[in-house]
């Protein structure tokens, strides 16, 4: 099992190039670096940066755009400023391989607000017609050349893998800052208004025999009595992939096959562009172990189902991104040691027996407080027999942090 640390191009910087590395190699004994490539809004807290402790990320790309890769597309990358005074990319991937370190870039992809904005033809369109500015849908031709470009353009840098992360349909929860929801919305209306009827899923749901136009009117007519008080047959569902699918004579589970069929095609076509770069691996990205603690990073309360078992509201099929992809990151962020271990248990089970495996953990609050209890997370997840583990952040550690996990790693790894 290998090591490596999630960074923003910030850090770098910053602190300096070699501060960093240092900190990553020496203090917490990792042999690897997953930097950001592109990223979503955010507002974080930086405690042991020197330049500010609020930082705030706006959506970018973190590596120089090479234009000949984006002729045909009619999205373009959002460019950090730092990118003008040196590639962040290429920096990094000159100076740790200098060290020995691996660089495993990790990538944005629908979760993306400025291109939302700028692009409102591109993102996801709910059943009342709402404009979901915070989400790119993953059926659209621009947005998948678009991702599939930006991955190709990153491929062509000296990396040792490609972490994809949100190339799925956003949750209805997780997209924009103060998102407030003050009536009782259950796990399954929450799901109804996450789903996408935009022209691109209309037609792929057309294409596959359902009704879309009585498929909307029925999210519709159930939703809007929820906003009324009235009762609604989606108020007594439990959150189920089966009871859910069974609803309007099937016609739901028929549509989360469509929306599963549009991820799996996209990353078919994104891992296709990355190879015909550099024969990296890619590996795709599962948040639904990061969405048990959104919002501030607390715990949802209630949370009963494994990790994996949320994933297919978001489209994904693991067996069939399985047979596309190179490996399967997936997020323990959860205080629950018995979560994490009962997550990693269900992600095997749905991948094949030697399927390549990363996991990432937080060695800090408010998941960890103390060495002894970062001993125990990478105890459990090695117990899962993953390729690498990972760890989130160190922008957002202490750096005491490191400590806790160099020595987790000796007795470990």
């Amino acid at each position: 099992m290998k090591s490596s640390i999630f960074v923003f191009a910030s850090d770098l910087q910053d602190e300096g190039y070699e501060q960093v590395l240092d900190n990553i190699q020496e203090r917490g004994g990792l042999a690897g670096v997953g930097i950001a490539a592109s990223y979503h809004h955010s507002r974080d807290l930086f405690p042991h940066n020197p330049v500010g402790k609020i930082r705030f990320l706006r959506g970018e790309v973190f590596f120089q755009p090479d234009e000949s890769l984006y002729t045909h597309t009619r999205m373009r990358p959002l460019v950090s400023p730092l990118v003008a005074q040196q590639d962040p990319l290429a920096t990094l991937a000159e100076k740790t391989g200098r060290r020995g370190l691996a660089v495993r870039a990790w990538t944005n992809n629908m979760h993306n607000t400025n291109l939302g904005s700028q692009y409102p033809d591109c993102i996801v369109q709910n059943a009342f017609g709402d404009p979901i500015i915070t989400s790119l849908c993953p059926a659209n031709p621009d947005v998948r050349a678009y991702v599939c470009a930006m991955s190709a353009n990153i491929a062509r840098y000296p990396i040792a893998a490609l972490l994809v992360e949100s190339v799925m349909y956003m949750p209805y929860d997780h997209g924009y800052h103060h998102e407030r929801t003050l009536l009782p919305l259950t796990a399954t209306h929450r799901f109804m208004m996450s789903l996408c009827f935009c022209p691109h899923c209309v037609a792929a749901g057309h294409t596959a025999g359902i009704d879309m136009q009585q498929l909307r009117q029925f999210v519709r007519t159930e939703m809007q009595r929820l906003f009324d008080g009235e009762a609604s047959i989606l108020d007594e569902i439990p959150f189920d992939q089966n009871q859910i699918g069974a609803l309007l004579n099937g016609a739901v589970g028929q549509f989360i096959k469509v929306r599963q069929q549009v991820i799996t095609s996209l990353m078919t076509e994104l891992v296709a562009a990355v190879k015909r770069e550099r024969d990296i691996p890619v590996s795709f990205m599962d948040m639904s172990g990061g969405l048990h603690g959104v919002g501030s990073g607390m715990n949802v309360v209630g949370v009963t189902a494994t990790a994996p078992e949320r994933a297919w509201q978001d489209g994904i099929h693991f067996g069939d991104l399985a047979e596309v992809c190179d490996g399967l990151s997936v997020l323990a962020y959860t205080n629950d040691l018995h979560q994490v271990s009962a997550d990693l248990e269900a992600y095997r089970q749905r991948v094949p027996a030697n399927y390549r495996l990363s996991v990432a953990m937080r060695p800090m609050l408010p998941d960890c407080r103390s060495a002894e209890d970062v001993a125990e997370w990478v105890r459990v997840i090695a117990a899962a027999r993953p390729a690498w583990i990972e760890f989130y952040h160190y922008a957002m550690m202490r750096l005491t942090s490191l400590d806790w996990i160099k020595k987790a790693l000796a007795v470990t790894v």
